[in-house]
């Protein structure tokens, strides 16, 4: 769940942390509204430690980046 993936991220694990940042970007009503700007920071943390989903995300959604 959403509390599991946010302990995981803030520990360092980069899969967590592009789950929690995508559950974060898309929202998960009706509790978790969307919040790209602080999804970002958690994806590009993923993608820093070579998640390759993230950087492919990151790709998707900031295309001239």
């Amino acid at each position: 769940g959403r509390k599991d993936y946010h302990t995981a991220a803030e520990l360092g694990d980069a899969y967590s942390q592009r789950q929690f940042g995508k559950q974060l970007y898309y929202g998960m009503p009706p509790t978790v509204v969307p919040n790209r700007e602080q999804a970002l920071i958690w994806i590009k943390k993923a993608a820093s430690q070579g998640n390759e989903g993230a950087r492919q995300f990151i790709a998707e959604v900031e295309p001239s980046k």
